[in-house]
């Protein structure tokens, strides 16, 4: 009886320590100290919304994946902060609707 609970407990805490890994944050630096990416990684693969950064520190992208693909909405940004870009993928193709502003913010084409 003793080694069935042991054993019992033993899996219960091998299989919620795998289950805690499973996602895991994630931040990739340039060689500047700058942080070039930050996200979740699931099952060691991008999972959800990504964040991407230039080298000087400012924000370039918020992208969504789905095990490593292109998957949901995407915002890309100018310089100045402002957005240059917005669409969809779906499973690592364009899906839907795409916008693409100017770099003043007003609306370019859609």
């Amino acid at each position: 009886m003793k080694r069935t609970v042991l054993i019992f407990t033993l899996l219960s805490v091998l299989s919620l320590s795998v289950l805690s890994q499973e996602y895991v944050p994630d931040t990739v630096y340039y060689k500047n100290g700058e942080i070039k990416e930050v996200g979740i990684l699931h099952l060691g693969q991008k999972y959800g919304e990504w964040n991407y950064f230039s080298p000087n520190g400012k924000k370039m992208a918020v992208v969504t994946h789905y095990k490593d693909m292109l998957h949901g909405e995407n915002t890309v940004y100018f310089s100045n902060g402002n957005i240059k870009e917005m669409y969809n993928y779906w499973a690592n193709e364009r899906h839907g609707e795409f916008y693409e502003n100017y770099n003043n913010g007003k609306i370019k084409s859609t």
